[in-house]
């Protein structure tokens, strides 16, 4: 059972487990594990001990770097504590073995006895308790699972953007919100969320059309002075991008090409 409440908090978030890519909350049993997901070979893994190379790994679990890899594609990965409550996560992309929108990447939390686990959403958001990634099963005469993970969804910003991660200029100079992620529609089970649907929900284009939706968000005409004020702003996201080198110059040269061309902005 991965629960003891003797434990020093000092290192209560450390790698209990069997699993080591996967920190436990040693006290309440909460786990926070690495979930990734090929296309190419239709797996899903939680990095067993045979696909991790340990790196280095702070005895009080406030530093932990492993080497996973997957179907090809490699990851270098790294939990880091800055205090006896504090856990956060990064990793990089060190082997690409599939077009990157064909490989995904998850944190699942989960507990002991598969009690409820809420987060506090100023950390990370729980989006409905029914929703669980599972290993595969047989669903002509499916068994219980001890294994299953709630599935978890980036913290947004005002506008319902991811706050996140790489902000390439579709979601850093928006012109709607955008999610990798959607819930069925009536008379699906409610709550429940929609395999690999995404959304887009424009923004109004002017203060009239937000008042007269009810949208909380501001409109395109509120956001952007003209479309010369838009390209700017794009330009700006660009320069940054580049600067830390996480978009190639033709791409970047696409970006403020489209920018130029935007039909949704005035001019």
């Amino acid at each position: 059972m991965l629960r003891d409440t003797t434990v020093p908090l000092a290192r209560a978030w450390n790698t209990w487990s069997s699993r080591p890519a996967e920190m436990v909350f040693l006290p309440l049993g909460v786990r926070v594990t690495p979930l990734a997901y090929a296309d190419s070979s239709r797996s899903a893994t939680l990095f067993p001990a045979r696909s991790v190379r340990y790196g280095r790994h702070a005895l009080d679990g406030s530093l932990v770097e492993l080497d996973l890899d997957h179907a090809g594609t490699g990851l270098a990965w790294r939990w880091a504590k800055r205090g006896p409550f504090e856990l956060s996560g990064t990793w990089r992309t060190t082997k690409t073995g599939e077009w990157g929108l064909r490989f995904w990447f998850n944190l699942c939390l989960s507990a002991e006895d598969g009690q409820t686990v809420r987060w506090d959403p100023a950390g990370a958001a729980v989006v409905k308790v029914t929703n669980r990634v599972t290993p595969p099963v047989d669903w002509v005469s499916p068994a219980t699972l001890e294994d299953a993970y709630r599935t978890l969804v980036c913290k947004v910003d005002s506008d319902g953007n991811e706050a996140a991660g790489v902000r390439l200029p579709d979601i850093a100079v928006p012109l709607a919100t955008y999610s990798g992620w959607n819930e069925y529609k009536p008379p699906y089970p409610a709550g429940e969320l929609a395999d690999r649907d995404g959304s887009c929900l424009p923004f109004p284009a002017d203060k009239a059309a937000r008042e007269t939706s009810g949208d909380p968000r501001p409109s395109i005409a509120e956001r952007y002075a003209s479309g010369a004020d838009y390209v700017v702003k794009v330009k700006a996201v660009v320069a940054d991008l580049i600067k830390d080198r996480l978009l190639l110059a033709e791409d970047a040269e696409r970006y403020l090409e489209r920018a130029q061309r935007e039909p949704r902005v005035a001019s």
